[in-house]
């Protein structure tokens, strides 16, 4: 039975749609969500529980339910921590917060939190055939959050609050060296001087 319901799950996760009547009506992830949730729910300790919460995590990414994706991934690494799903699950969370993050010029709580996840992923498995996919998205993710950082450095500048600005620049200089915001951090704190604003 567990078997079948699972496997009904996973058939809707992967784009089977409920028909009445010859017409798809009732989109597939939904279903699966539906599905996959009972079978976490009721049956946590068979041998489909970490597949199932893996899936239900997917579904959820899918619908770009984040947080909703987060938490179902964050359950499989608390509760089935030696799963053969653990590994992705932690990658999968790294890509939630970086699919929900906003652009560089707003909040980037959520780029910070993808960071951790995808160094957290690369320091636990170097080895793993996620960390390649890992380490490029990383970069990206430090690009962005030196971006978000300089802009800000950008609108203290403008304030004419020079120290403060300063102290932007030096974090991108110390926090992402390797992004191509530190050579204009370095820049711009070159030309402060220059000015003899700091």
């Amino acid at each position: 039975v567990l078997e079948k319901q699972y496997n009904i799950g996973k058939t809707f996760y992967d784009g089977y749609k409920s028909k009445i009547l010859g017409l798809a009506i009732v989109p597939s992830i939904d279903k699966a969500i539906e599905i996959l949730g009972k079978m976490v729910e009721n049956s946590a300790y068979s041998k489909y529980a970490d597949s199932s919460q893996y899936y239900l995590g997917l579904s959820y990414k899918k619908m770009q339910q984040y947080k909703e994706a987060i938490e179902a991934f964050q359950k499989l690494l608390d509760e089935y921590s030696q799963s053969k799903f653990a590994e992705d699950a932690k990658f999968q969370i790294g890509q939630c917060y970086m699919e929900s993050a906003p652009k560089p010029a707003y909040d980037q709580l959520n780029t910070e939190e993808s960071i951790k996840e995808f160094k957290e992923l690369l320091d636990s498995s170097p080895e793993s055939e996620k960390s390649a996919d890992a380490g490029k998205i990383l970069d990206k993710l430090k690009e962005q959050k030196a971006q978000s950082v300089f802009s800000a450095a950008k609108f203290y500048e403008k304030l004419r609050k020079f120290k403060s600005a300063q102290l932007y620049y030096k974090q991108i200089i110390d926090d992402y060296p390797k992004t191509s915001w530190s050579i204009k951090a370095v820049e711009r704190l070159e030309i402060l001087k220059a000015k003899r604003k700091i």
